[in-house]
């Protein structure tokens, strides 16, 4: 869960109207939001607004004791727009109702839980999640003309994206953010780096970092609870050098007048000052959830609504196949499938996700080929 503006669909401040929403979902109604796509409710829970907010240090316990329960299951994704709200076209995999003149927008397997074994429900969400996304990449922006112009008209599907980005595209976004930590974010989740709750990240530390040469890099990391060593790409490490360097923020893309000072610290993502009302992530609940409120200020100003862990993390690996099998002189098909799979161990030891290799070819096959 993370949380969320109702004013201006940005994030928080400790007076604003807060709401929580699921991490997954939570994008796509930033995306439409700031479009002007204007939601009411989702799967996600964002109808129920967090009114409790006090000066005496209890809105953190509050969200604490909030159970997931308490919203609407996050299983079955759909959003319900303001009534009023006319949508241009419908995304891939995903199906409009209409109740009391607001838009309904469900994904058309409504009931994954009981239909799909675990992999197969998480394949069919990062399928209707990405579809989504890049469907708000290619939303107009709300007008009353567009309102007009599509008043009572059919609605059209949009070319499906399966969320996928080469090396090239992700280094390119990252060399084009003003603050070399959201860069180092990009390039961790890119290249396998995570952990539970973002933790990984939020807990690297420089001088956890042995440098031998450009193709034998070792990030030592973390999450609180298990560790292990990932290898990074050089310009991971430059920017993990200068991130730990940086101690300015630009929490507007690049505005100087709205610089704040980071607080040293003794990991790489140099934290905000604990100063009442000047801290953008002031009242998170943990490190790593700043680093998630930062990788959802990041996709705002890149105009990416589907620029998340998943999509970059599924990138990274499918640029690790290639990279591996090219190096082999062997095919992406035969790194992972010979010697009994130890392209797929590889691929765990990375980044710490079990892939199934006859699906992963079956979907990707054609971004494994070019």
């Amino acid at each position: 869960m993370f949380l969320f503006n109702t004013s201006d669909f940005g994030f928080m401040t400790l007076k604003d109207a807060w709401v929580e929403l699921d991490e997954k979902i939570g994008p796509a109604v930033v995306g439409l939001n700031t479009k002007g796509y204007k939601t009411a409710f989702s799967c996600a829970g964002h109808f129920t607004p967090l009114t409790i907010v006090d000066e005496d240090g209890e809105h953190e316990a509050s969200i604490e004791e909030m159970k997931e329960n308490d919203f609407c299951p996050a299983d079955e994704p759909y959003l319900s727009f303001a009534p009023g709200v006319v949508l241009p076209s419908v995304p891939n995999g995903w199906k409009i109702t209409e109740v009391d003149g607001a838009i309904i927008l469900y994904a058309e397997d409504t009931d994954w839980e009981s239909i799909y074994t675990e992999d197969l429900f998480n394949e069919k969400q990062s399928d209707a999640l990405n579809n989504i996304f890049a469907w708000i990449e290619s939303l107009p922006n709300a007008t009353d003309s567009l309102s007009e112009q599509h008043s009572g008209c059919a609605y059209h599907p949009v070319v499906e994206h399966p969320g996928v980005y080469t090396r090239e595209e992700v280094l390119a976004m990252a060399n084009s953010l003003p603050n070399p930590c959201d860069a180092f974010i990009l390039l961790c989740l890119f290249e396998g780096i995570c952990g539970s709750e973002y933790m990984e990240i939020a807990l690297a530390k420089a001088e956890n970092i042995t440098y031998n040469d450009d193709s034998d890099i070792i990030m030592h990391v973390t999450d609180g609870k298990k560790e292990r060593d990932v290898k990074i790409s050089k310009e991971l490490y430059q920017f993990a050098l200068k991130a730990d360097k940086t101690y300015v923020y630009h929490p507007l893309a690049g505005n100087a007048a709205e610089e704040i000072n980071l607080k040293p610290g003794e990991y790489i993502m140099n934290d905000f000052p604990e100063v009442y009302g000047s801290d953008p992530d002031q009242e998170l609940l943990n490190r790593g959830r700043r680093v998630y409120v930062r990788l959802m200020r990041i996709s705002r100003w890149l105009n990416k609504p589907g620029l998340n862990k998943m999509t970059l993390g599924l990138s990274g690996i499918v640029d690790y196949i290639k990279n591996e099998s090219q190096k082999l002189g062997v095919s992406c098909v035969d790194f992972l499938f010979a010697n009994e799979g130890i392209g797929v161990t590889h691929i765990k030891q990375q980044f710490n996700k079990k892939i199934d290799a006859d699906r992963f070819v079956k979907k990707y096959q054609q971004y494994l080929n070019h």
